[in-house]
């Protein structure tokens, strides 16, 4: 959409230094579109409503052509990004990136491995710093908290409530381990405090999306009276209430499991074809 101008700019700017052609589409880039042309040593960006998109495409061969994909601006399950390469040509490269318009707009990236786990963002760019704000206040190297960033791209007059010792608050939770490996945990304001543990609707919903049957899925935080919050599910997909219940017990946490699981034909989606909450 036009209205991610920023965006936008910088693909045209990498087109112009890199002398790459970029092709424009009408419409959601499939993988049965992109079977159609013929690419040489491609580069495709994909968010990951686009990757749950192509998983539940068919193809008669793998995607040829294909030098880099990348996934960001949301987590994913290392499971969805093992499903993903199968339907590329092995030699085609992934790899996730966390972004940010107000930072210049990529932030980190990293070699998609299985075995990452859920959230897996890499590590900054060099010219990027990255903190996490633990429960006293203090800005750390690594542990889990509020995600703080010193970038140069970083747009101009932030509000100085969001700076900290010059570094900008994100409003996102991350962990960050003793490699400088970043791990995206969830946006501050969708954790669900249940009875006092941290819980992130975004593995759930990772979680959720490996059932046969699911399309697309999203968690809210709903009021309890015995723990204060609890997660309630919302399932897109022609699947069986019991058994995403059973399915959840067995991979997710007590303090994780849905107290309540509706299911839906379809859920809202906005023009970048992601959930609308």
């Amino acid at each position: 959409p036009l209205y991610h101008s920023f965006g936008l700019m910088c693909f045209l700017w990498t087109a112009v230094v890199k002398k790459a052609s970029i092709d424009f589409n009408s419409g959601m880039l499939g993988l049965r579109m992109l079977s159609r042309k013929k690419l040489k040593q491609g580069v495709l960006h994909i968010s990951p409503a686009q990757l749950r998109f192509m998983l539940n495409e068919k193809l008669d061969q793998p995607i040829a052509g294909m030098r880099a994909v990348s996934v960001g601006g949301g987590p994913v399950y290392s499971e969805e990004l093992t499903a993903l390469r199968k339907k590329f040509d092995p030699n085609t490269q992934f790899f996730v990136t966390y972004g940010l318009t107000e930072a210049g707009p990529r932030v980190s990236t990293g070699i998609a491995s299985e075995g990452r786990g859920f959230g897996y963002i890499g590590k900054p760019f060099p010219s990027v710093s990255a903190r996490v704000m633990d429960s006293s206040g203090e800005l750390r190297e690594e542990g889990e908290g509020l995600f703080y960033i010193k970038s140069p791209g970083l747009f101009l007059n932030p509000s100085p409530k969001k700076l900290e010792s010059g570094f900008y608050c994100t409003d996102d939770l991350v962990k960050i381990d003793p490699s400088g490996n970043m791990y995206f945990l969830s946006r501050a304001d969708d954790l669900i405090n249940v009875g006092g543990v941290s819980t992130y609707p975004e593995e759930i919903e990772s979680v959720t999306r490996l059932i046969p049957g699911v399309i697309d899925c999203i968690v809210f935080k709903t009021s309890d009276p015995v723990f204060g919050e609890v997660p309630a599910l919302f399932v897109e997909g022609e699947v069986d209430q019991a058994d995403v219940r059973n399915f959840l017990s067995e991979r997710l946490d007590l303090n994780q499991l849905p107290r309540k699981i509706t299911t839906l034909k379809t859920l809202p989606r906005n023009s970048l074809n992601k959930v609308d909450r």
